[in-house]
């Protein structure tokens, strides 16, 4: 009986998976033409673009090896209001 009941799911995962993994590949086609996508194409973007590119190609004067590499992300209220307590609170509250 359970077995049974699992055949019409296996003709779902057929049709899915492949439809799945095209939505992936379609994805990683266009963030391979444009890094960040949601960016308008102004200075700031075209410069961080062109950071990246410098720091991660190899052999390059200003490469970075992986291990050297660190990411820091702050907070710096472009997500939070300059009083992230009193935004919170004034969240659940309404």
């Amino acid at each position: 009986m359970y077995l049974s009941s699992i055949k019409p799911l296996a003709g779902l995962r057929s049709r899915f998976l492949p439809g799945a993994c095209l939505c992936l590949f379609l994805i990683s086609v266009r963030a391979a033409q444009d890094p960040l996508p949601a960016w308008n194409d102004v200075s700031s973007k075209r410069a961080i673009i062109d950071f990246v590119q410098q720091v991660t190609k190899e052999g390059g004067p200003d490469f970075v090896p992986v291990a050297e590499r660190i990411a820091v992300f702050d907070n710096d209220g472009t997500l939070w209001s300059e009083q992230p307590a009193y935004w919170q609170a004034g969240q659940g509250a309404g």
